[in-house]
């Protein structure tokens, strides 16, 4: 389904055009064309592809879906696939994917599986037109950044109710059932990670570094026995990376307190 297609010239939009227009304006030294696809059949993404003449690799690795995040180059014009996440209105965890396909003068998205779009993501571009005039490389940033954003509900949803469970803890005031409410979220979790080996995909992202940094505290994760949460746990703290980041942060914690001593 065709969601937009505008083209843009130094920074300001000229016109929502036809997708047969594409190629008219593509061939234009100063515009560029913001396409956003959601769901496309494969009639769609072919006439894409005449459109903005598209590697065939690139096209179908788009048609299939469920790719690895990752970062290719066709010629002058790239391919990016990123992992989306979305935590529906009941808490649960819903994956989605993006495909870019970024050249100079032109830059097409296609979201799949998640029901919330990017608009926003082109309202705040358009309001910022002295940006907006580098072109498709400040769009696919934006996008980017949009997604690494979405990672962050997920996360909330543990450490919104962890924090000030947390202080209570160590105060010794009064629950006010945070521990049921923050039992609930763990539980969740668990669910999430009996299906899967990472948060966000199939291979460790900044979604697991994040939600790591919540949940390495042991005591946040005592009640009850969650055997999922713990080897997922354990997989993140014993990586090198993390282990070697963990031990420089200490190492500068045991020095501030050298000198206040």
């Amino acid at each position: 389904m065709l969601i937009r297609c505008v083209v843009y010239q130094k920074g300001r939009k000229i016109a929502d055009i036809e997708p047969q227009q594409i190629h008219e304006y593509v061939a234009k030294p100063d515009c560029f064309v913001w396409v956003a696809l959601y769901e496309p059949d494969t009639a769609t993404l072919a006439s894409m592809q005449e459109e903005f003449d598209l590697h065939p690799l690139a096209i179908e690795d788009a048609s299939h879906g469920e790719q690895r995040p990752k970062l290719e180059e066709y010629g002058d014009s790239l391919f990016v696939v990123m992992t989306i996440t979305e935590l529906t209105p009941t808490d649960e965890l819903k994956l989605g994917e993006m495909n870019v396909f970024v050249g100079r003068n032109y830059i097409l998205s296609i979201r799949q599986g998640t029901e919330r779009g990017f608009q926003e993501v082109r309202a705040r571009c358009e309001r910022e037109p002295d940006l907006l005039r580098i072109g498709s490389g400040y769009v696919l940033y934006a996008l980017m950044d949009a997604v690494v954003d979405r990672y962050f509900p997920a996360l909330d949803s543990i450490e919104m109710v962890s924090v000030p469970w947390w202080f209570l803890e160590v105060t010794g005031a009064e629950d006010k059932h945070l521990t049921g409410w923050l039992e609930s979220r763990l539980d969740h979790m668990e669910s999430v990670l009996k299906e899967r080996e990472w948060l966000a995909a199939d291979r460790f992202t900044v979604a697991d570094l994040l939600m790591a940094d919540v949940l390495r505290v042991a005591r946040v994760r005592s009640f009850g026995d969650r055997t999922a949460t713990e080897s997922y746990v354990t997989r993140i703290t014993e990586r090198p990376a993390f282990m070697k980041a963990h031990a420089d942060q200490m190492a500068h914690f045991a020095a501030a307190d050298e000198i206040r001593s």
